[in-house]
């Protein structure tokens, strides 16, 4: 299968679409997400909470094993806990925010103690990737975490620590990750599963038509173009799918660069896009955004401000902008993800309907992971960067939380660069 780019197979420091996919097949959680949004057993076979909340215990099943043929254990369970923690990286958030202690009564129960009262904590467990403690610290290098060293970062960048279904054979960095299916899984696999999956990096259309044609890669990635597709959709033997992931694509504006540090010039921008026609012509089969919570999710309401199409209304607020007759004097770039081809018509059309307002667009071609590092600092922050993000959990706090609390900002979910209290307070 193709991604954007090859996976960090570290679960202690990815989040992005490539990276998760690799999580899925390497590692185990306590539990799992299922299609109908329930969470079910896998590690855990049973789990019991306390009635205020704030503690849940968790039974594991006894005949897990790791990859290397080492039983799981409610000890690597906490391990695996305290190294995203102190991390802090990856979904090191989701943890930092509610967990005041975990333990291991014994071989096979885990509890956890919350320090405050977390109705989705059983769901945010499925981003919990359980690590193999004992291989983990046999091999550590220097690093900045005392006593742990580098808790296994540079070893973890090219093998895996986990029990899931597929164990590395080989990482290629920058271009692919190859795993092979792991003979003594503790659940079953389909009829059909394959016994190597391949995770490859790279999108460019020309490249994935050849490799399809030549029967050389059996799934596409998302990021394809409409028409990419249906010419793929075009080759013996091969059949176009659509599936709603949850995702969102964002115009995110930030927020301290002039001019797009006044609210006039931010409301200009969202009156003068034509979401009705992005979605009909640009990406056939998407529905305009009316909320940031993603639609279908717990939690999506309607019952917000739109933004819909109107010139007459850019220009209004254009107007009211303190930036009004010096709009033409500053440079807006909006930066697209090269990786992901139909974002350029997205930037194009700022571009071309900015004109018509008097604004100065520039569009940037940026491949992922040079975004990733230029968004890490404000001053290299894009005026407006398209991104699609995804919830991390089945829950509105979730998109909630990561696009907009001020401890996001510098990370590709949160460009942005919001720092308000009271907004964090009423998210928290």
């Amino acid at each position: 299968i193709s991604q954007s780019d090859a996976p960090n197979i570290d679960p202690g420091v990815g989040s992005d679409y490539s990276s998760c996919m690799a999580y899925v097949n390497l590692y185990d959680t306590l539990v799992y997400p299922t299609l109908e949004g329930e969470m079910a057993p896998m590690l855990a076979t049973e789990w019991t909470t306390s009635e205020d909340g704030l503690e849940w215990t968790f039974t594991l099943r006894q005949d897990a094993l790791f990859h290397d043929g080492s039983p799981v254990a409610a000890s690597d369970v906490i391990f695996s806990l305290n190294r995203i923690m102190t991390m802090g990286e990856g979904f090191g958030f989701l943890f930092n925010n509610y967990v005041a202690n975990a333990e291991a009564p014994d071989d096979y129960t885990v509890k956890f103690t919350l320090s405050k009262a977390f109705a989705p904590f059983l769901t945010i467990l499925s981003r919990l990737y359980v690590l193999n403690e004992d291989l983990v610290l046999a091999n550590l290098a220097d690093g900045a975490y005392g006593e742990m060293k580098d808790y296994g970062k540079a070893y973890l960048t090219d093998h895996d620590a986990g029990s899931g279904a597929y164990m590395v054979k080989e990482m290629r960095k920058q271009d692919r990750m190859i795993a092979t299916a792991f003979a003594d899984y503790w659940g079953e696999f389909a009829e059909n599963a394959p016994q190597t999956i391949e995770i490859v990096g790279g999108t460019q259309t020309a490249t994935i038509r050849t490799l399809m044609t030549n029967g050389e890669l059996e799934i596409s990635d998302q990021w394809q173009t409409e028409e990419a597709y249906q010419a793929l959709d075009q080759l013996p033997d091969v059949d176009m799918g659509e599936i709603f992931v949850g995702s969102v694509l964002y115009a995110m504006i930030n927020n301290t660069r002039a001019p797009m540090d006044d609210v006039h010039v931010r409301r200009a921008i969202a009156h003068m896009l034509d979401y009705e026609m992005i979605v009909t012509k640009l990406f056939p089969g998407c529905m305009p955004a009316k909320s940031p919570v993603p639609y279908g999710l717990p939690g999506y309401t309607e019952d917000i401000t739109q933004y819909e199409y109107s010139m007459d209304k850019a220009r209004e607020e254009l107007a009211q902008s303190k930036y009004a007759d010096t709009i033409g004097d500053y440079e807006i770039n909006v930066a697209w993800i090269s990786e992901v081809p139909d974002e350029e018509k997205i930037a194009l059309l700022i571009q071309s309907v900015g004109e018509e307002l008097g604004l100065n667009v520039v569009v940037e071609k940026t491949p992922w992971l040079t975004h990733v590092e230029n968004v890490a600092k404000q001053e290299t922050t894009p005026c407006i960067s398209l991104t699609f993000t995804t919830p991390d959990y089945n829950e509105a706090g979730s998109s909630l939380f990561l696009r907009f609390h001020s401890s996001t900002t510098g990370s590709w979910q949160q460009t942005e660069w919001l720092n308000d209290a009271t907004l964090d307070a009423m998210i928290e």
